[in-house]
């Protein structure tokens, strides 16, 4: 039979186990009568005790949004139908790293573009390529030449590999120099949605763009049917031209440099980064 106004037991087996900025919380509840729920407070040396909000489970109640590597204090106290809370049992955790963040072709990756490229095999240093999205144009003028006609006759190394337009684009600023309004150079110099790591792609990784984002039932991406740069050098037949992927056919071929094509930059990621 309850005692009124007799504080409750308190809950026992409280294990707190580490998440991904998480701790995992699992407990007994006590068997007393008039036992009601539990109330779970929670904090940090940099975080002020809080009480949890969220939905009690003692078959695992997870708190997340936690800091990793700060080591937090959970106490636990039961309430009984009188409102009557027990002493309070504690036990500490310490959140590990965050999870990383798993994107699907096509979807919205963290600069706002769209993920065209999953590096499945774990062949390079970075998991995904991401096309920037149609609102990195911020000026009026979106198409640009790969180099006037004053620099096209300048041979540049490039590789066309799925891996290759960063280097690519760093190839060709170091060869014709900073400062140029040229398809390289735009992308080099973008900053968009806190993003300044982009590049102009290959032809390989414009080809992703194409076949994993623009050449679907329904498109992905607002890319125009047009023609689009990639960072690659014409290898053999003409030093004058650059290689460039018709996106209204899919077509890959080569082009003079000092023409005005459109661009599409790209960023390679591991996750949210």
């Amino acid at each position: 039979t309850p005692i009124p106004d007799q504080d409750p037991i308190d809950v026992t087996d409280l294990v707190v186990t580490p998440g991904a900025a998480s701790l995992i919380i699992t407990w007994t509840n006590p068997d007393i009568p008039d036992f009601d729920h539990v109330v779970i407070w929670y904090g940090s040396a940099t975080f002020e005790s809080t009480e949890f909000e969220g939905t009690y489970d003692p078959a695992g109640t997870t708190i997340d949004d936690l800091v990793p590597g700060d080591e937090y204090t959970i106490i636990i106290k039961a309430v009984d139908t009188g409102d009557n809370r027990s002493p309070g049992v504690n036990e500490t955790g310490t959140p590990g790293d965050y999870e990383p963040a798993v994107y699907a072709l096509g979807e919205t990756g963290p600069a706002g573009g769209h993920i065209c490229y999953i590096d499945t095999a774990d062949s390079y240093d970075w998991k995904y390529l991401e096309a920037a999205p149609l609102s990195w144009r911020t000026l009026s003028n979106h198409t640009f030449v790969w180099a006037t006609s004053g620099y096209s006759g300048t041979f540049i190394t490039t590789a066309d590999t799925i891996d290759s337009g960063e280097a690519n684009t760093a190839a060709i600023i170091d060869t014709l120099g900073a400062s140029l309004n040229f398809a390289a150079h735009v992308c080099s110099d973008l900053t968009y949605a806190g993003f300044d790591d982009w590049f102009l792609p290959s032809r390989t990784q414009l080809n992703a763009m194409y076949s994993n984002l623009h050449n679907k039932a329904v498109p992905i991406g607002s890319f125009a049917d047009a023609f689009y740069w990639s960072s690659v050098q014409e290898p053999s037949v003409n030093v004058n031209k650059a290689l460039y992927q018709d996106f209204a056919s899919g077509t890959q071929y080569r082009k003079d440099k000092f023409d005005p094509v459109n661009i599409r930059p790209m960023r390679s990621f591991t996750f949210d980064d």
